[in-house]
């Protein structure tokens, strides 16, 4: 199974369920998401056609959660731009407050962009 069938997979799984009618881990995983739902709830789950880290989305009532799927048997490390994480966080109502707070932990030079002179050592946090 290759990623894209993982996707058409999950969507195919959940859109049109009720929470209650999904296997265990299923249950559990929607259960997680979306909380405060009836289990008796529809949920609506299609494949994002945009390029972004998202792949599928799943509604339950109002309620819709980006979801990226990944797939294979080792672990991995994912690199993107930081830029590409803030546009996320910004889409997702974050408070600037707060992303201005994660990119001065992030370039750890007291700036929001990398600018500064000093760079605060790992050790020194």
């Amino acid at each position: 199974m290759n990623g894209k069938d993982n996707e058409y997979e999950f969507v195919k799984n959940l859109n049109n369920k009720k929470i209650k009618s999904l296997n265990p881990l299923l249950n559990s995983l929607l259960k997680y998401l979306f909380p405060y739902e009836s289990e008796d709830s529809i949920i609506k789950c299609w494949l994002s056609y945009y390029p972004q880290k998202t792949d599928i989305l799943i509604k339950v009532n109002s309620q819709i959660k980006r979801i990226s799927l990944k797939i294979g048997s080792k672990n991995s490390v994912h690199v993107e731009p930081v830029k590409e994480f803030i546009n996320f966080l910004a889409e997702n109502n974050v408070s600037k407050e707060s992303i201005v707070e994660y990119l001065k932990y992030h370039y750890a030079d007291g700036t929001i962009d990398e600018s500064g002179i000093q760079r605060t050592a790992v050790v020194e946090l």
